[in-house]
């Protein structure tokens, strides 16, 4: 089996970028993962950063995003998501039982 990549990497660094001018490479964001924004949740994703005020919790954070994050790894070549500390405990995971490189930038 190919191995395939997930690379953490800071906003601004490119992660958009190259998943719209490369095939086989995606750029996940974990916010509608992570909140429920409610009747907000069709604004844009810039629009709902940082608004507390308007996001609840989702109960089934991390679950719900490392079962998405995992089944896109499977899609694609290559997986660009946000650096944060909240998804370090499922890196070892992919990188010894599903053969994911990861990279962080």
């Amino acid at each position: 089996m190919d191995k395939h990549i997930l690379v953490l990497a800071y906003p601004g660094t490119g992660k958009t970028y190259i998943a719209d001018n490369y095939e086989d490479v995606s750029d996940i964001e974990f916010q509608h993962y992570r909140y429920d924004y409610g009747n907000y949740k069709n604004l844009p994703l810039e629009q709902l950063k940082g608004r507390t005020d308007i996001r609840k919790p989702k109960e089934d954070w991390p679950t719900n995003f490392f079962n998405f994050l995992e089944k896109e790894l499977e899609e694609r070549k290559c997986v660009f998501i946000p650096m944060a500390t909240s998804i370090f405990p499922f890196l070892d995971y992919l990188a010894n039982e599903k053969n994911i490189r990861i990279f962080c930038k």
